[in-house]
């Protein structure tokens, strides 16, 4: 998890959206339902940066990235 603001590093941040379970990569198409349905799974925090105005994904995971 990202705690402070990757462009200016405040720690004054508030959380505006959330969303737990979503696929990491959304345009990937898969071979079988199966293997779509088995798709790896990550979080959505959209934070926003009350100093400079930024928004990132808090919860970004470079591990799973391909």
């Amino acid at each position: 998890m990202i705690n402070n603001c990757p462009i200016c590093s405040s720690s004054d941040t508030d959380i505006i959206f959330e969303q737990e379970s979503i696929p990491v990569f959304q345009n990937k198409v898969y071979d079988s339902e199966k293997n779509a349905f088995n798709a790896l799974t990550g979080d959505v925090k959209l934070t926003k940066c009350n100093y400079c105005g930024f928004i990132y994904n808090s919860s970004f995971d470079s591990r799973f990235m391909e």
